[in-house]
C-alpha cells in the first residue's frame, strides 16, 4: 500500500483538503494590493528565518536555561498543570521551528509550493499549540492573520 504524500496536491490526504478548502476561502475575502503581496512573497521568507532562529533559541533557553530547571522542577511528581503548559510550548515550539526550518531548505528562499506547505505546516502547529495552551483569542486572532498572508503569497510560490 502506497502511503500518500502531503506534498501531492492530488492526494485526498486531510492537509491537501485543508489547505484547498483555505485557499477557496481566502479567494472569497479581500486581497492585500498586489504590491504588498510581492512585498511580503518576496521579503516574508525573511521573516520565517528571523523567526525560526528567535524560536530554536527560545528552545535551546527553555532547555537547557533558567526555565528548563522549572521545566523539572514542574514536570516531576505534584508538578500539575505547569508540566503539561512546558511540554506543550517545548515540543510546539521545537516542532514549529523545525518546519520552518525544513521550509527554508526545501525553497522557500526560492518560492518553491515545497517550501510555502512547510509554512503552512508550522502556522498549522503554532494555531494548534496556542490552542492546547487555552490562549483561544491568540489562537484565532494570530492564526487568522498568519494564515491570511500566507494565503495572499500562495500564487507566487510554484
Amino acid at each position: 500500500m502506497e502511503v500518500p504524500s502531503p506534498f501531492n496536491t492530488k492526494s485526498n490526504n486531510p492537509l491537501n483538503q485543508l489547505e484547498n478548502s483555505l485557499a477557496e476561502l481566502a479567494k472569497k475575502l479581500p486581497h492585500l494590493p498586489q504590491n504588498v503581496r510581492e512585498i511580503f512573497a518576496k521579503y516574508g521568507p525573511y521573516l520565517i528565518l528571523i523567526s525560526a532562529i528567535g524560536s530554536t533559541l527560545s528552545v535551546i533557553s527553555m532547555v537547557f536555561g533558567i526555565n528548563g530547571l522549572r521545566f523539572i522542577a514542574y514536570y516531576s511528581p505534584g508538578g500539575g498543570v505547569w508540566g503539561y503548559y512546558w511540554t506543550v510550548l517545548i515540543l510546539g515550539t521545537a516542532l514549529t521551528a523545525l518546519l520552518q526550518i525544513i521550509g527554508l531548505q526545501k525553497g522557500l528562499l526560492k518560492q518553491t509550493r515545497t517550501g510555502w506547505r512547510f509554512a503552512f505546516y508550522a502556522s498549522l502547529i503554532n494555531i494548534a499549540t496556542t490552542l492546547l495552551l487555552t490562549y483561544f483569542v491568540n489562537a484565532l486572532v494570530g492564526g487568522a492573520i498568519s494564515l491570511y498572508l500566507l494565503f495572499e503569497i500562495r500564487e507566487y510560490f510554484k
